[in-house]
């Protein structure tokens, strides 16, 4: 970092008050903190994800003024959600960049490593919220609150009963924060657990997982779930993860939940299996594109709960996001390994 006090610029939607400020002039004395709100809009932000992102789109992000700039050009830490065109090329005091999502495949990963900027992500900052979201929705499947909420509207008196949760099994496809956090709320509802992680290896055990299988037992694992929660990093080897012969493996009837990101799965392999009935729901927080185009089948697709990527609870977020700026800088600092270090 060297001698001279550090250089910090929030531009995500962190909010910088006096309590933060004080927290962070703490860590280094001196530094200059600077606000400059930078935010893509979700549409640029999808496209970048998929590098697709066209001239038009891009002429539309927000546009910085020249000293707004030359504060960039000597930050050497930046707090942001987006980066806007550029940054690389004219930051060159940066070292480090820290995401306040758990998502880093909008930005350029490879060009942050070739100029050997370190690149630390949100993991974990809203894993219990979206552990929260995933059964309030297998919830409302199992309980039929869809189908009950419209008896009330209709004043239909018409008993409908569920199905428990306990003794089902939960299939958990990415053993991250969020997969653990959802992990952990199953046992708590008394489900068997079964999860998959990349880097298992055969006969490798979690303590938050009743049996753990390998990425080539995948299949293996699915045929054995009444539900299963997608909560992959968005890489391309996770790209259409789930297609129709990955969704033909799932149990007849189970359901699916993806709160990770919409390129992990075919969406028309998805339509497809609701309108067959191989699968009885589809949660979906996330889509392929965001926002979901309003022709889109899976506005009208039996059994789909679709969400505009709202999973995450704001509430408790950002102090979440503080604490671990804080920690981050911290180490940093004392030249220690940082958390969440993608690059």
């Amino acid at each position: 970092m060297g001698t001279r006090p550090p250089v910090l610029t929030i531009m995500s939607p962190v909010h910088l008050t006096d309590t933060a400020r004080a927290r962070l002039e703490s860590v280094a004395p001196g530094m200059e903190i600077h606000r400059i709100p930078y935010q893509e809009d979700a549409a640029l932000r999808n496209a970048r994800s998929a590098g697709k992102a066209t001239e038009a789109q891009l002429a539309g992000a927000p546009v910085l003024s020249d000293e707004e700039w030359a504060v960039l050009e000597r930050t050497n830490v930046a707090v942001a959600l987006d980066l806007p065109a550029g940054m690389l090329e004219r930051a060159r005091s940066l070292q480090w960049v820290q995401t306040i999502s758990a998502g880093t495949e909008h930005l350029d990963v490879a060009g942050l490593a070739a100029r050997h900027v370190l690149l630390t992500n949100g993991a974990g900052l809203s894993a219990g919220p979206i552990a929260e979201f995933v059964f309030g929705r297998l919830l409302q499947v199992h309980k039929h609150l869809r189908v009950l909420d419209e008896r009330q509207a209709a004043r239909q008196w018409e008993p409908l009963h569920g199905r428990r949760l306990a003794g089902s099994t939960l299939g958990i496809v990415g053993l991250g924060a969020i997969g653990r956090a959802t992990a952990r709320l199953g046992r708590a509802f008394g489900m068997r657990v079964l999860a998959n992680r990349r880097r298992a290896a055969s006969g490798d055990a979690d303590p938050d997982a009743d049996e753990l299988f390998t990425a080539g037992e995948l299949d293996e694992m699915l045929a054995r779930c009444d539900a299963v929660v997608i909560s992959l990093a968005a890489t391309p080897q996770t790209a259409g993860l789930f297609d129709r012969h990955r969704i033909a493996s799932m149990r007849p009837g189970s359901i699916l939940c993806n709160v990770a990101r919409g390129s992990i799965v075919d969406e028309d392999a998805v339509v497809a299996a609701l309108r067959s009935g191989h699968l009885s729901a589809a949660i979906l927080d996330v889509t392929a594109q965001e926002p979901t185009p309003v022709d889109s089948p899976l506005w009208t697709a039996p059994n789909c709960y679709l969400s505009p990527h709202t999973a995450v609870s704001l509430e408790g977020y950002q102090e979440a996001a503080l604490d671990l700026i804080v920690r981050n800088f911290e180490h940093l600092l004392r030249d220690e390994p940082l958390e969440n270090l993608v690059v």
